[in-house]
């Protein structure tokens, strides 16, 4: 679990929302998933759109930690 807390707060950083992903969520993905660099933009905006319960259009903590899981992928 420390480590999602570290890659969220690392990519989070680079944006404006500190505390937030948005855009960022695709250098997470082709960063640190071993399957990252095959998917498509239009797959990362899916997805985006899958974990955003909250449809504001960025992924809070609660949100992007069950991305992992849920894809079923290994983190790098």
């Amino acid at each position: 679990m420390g480590f999602l807390v570290a890659i969220f707060h690392k990519y989070s950083g680079r944006g404006v929302n500190k505390n937030r992903l948005s855009k960022e969520l695709k250098a997470v993905i082709q960063e640190k998933l071993t399957i990252g660099p095959k998917l498509q933009d239009v797959d990362i905006a899916k997805l985006m759109e899958d974990l955003d319960g909250s449809k504001d259009q960025v992924l809070n903590f609660q949100e992007y930690v069950t991305f992992p899981g849920g894809l079923g992928f290994d983190l790098q």
